[in-house]
């Protein structure tokens, strides 16, 4: 039983290592994107992502409309 408990100790210390892990990942990806971008304060941060995230939005559209382009274009095709 008791090896048993300390098996399960061990998963439950092994998942919160891989959360550690994760987390420090995820900060150091943060820390390099602020850095590559030479963001020094908040207000830059927020208007970098607002930019990232507009471009994103005009991106997904264009391909979007590529997508009902071709759709419409192998339908023309297929006839």
């Amino acid at each position: 039983m008791i090896d048993v408990m300390s098996r399960i100790a061990d998963g439950r210390n092994l998942e919160s290592r891989w959360q550690r892990l994760r987390s420090l990942k995820t900060q150091a990806s943060v820390l390099s994107f602020i850095q590559s971008h030479k963001i020094t304060d908040m207000t830059q941060l927020v208007s970098t992502i607002e930019t990232i995230n507009e471009n994103y939005k005009d991106l997904a559209d264009n391909i979007k409309k590529a997508e009902r382009r071709l759709d419409t274009l192998a339908q023309h095709i297929s006839q």
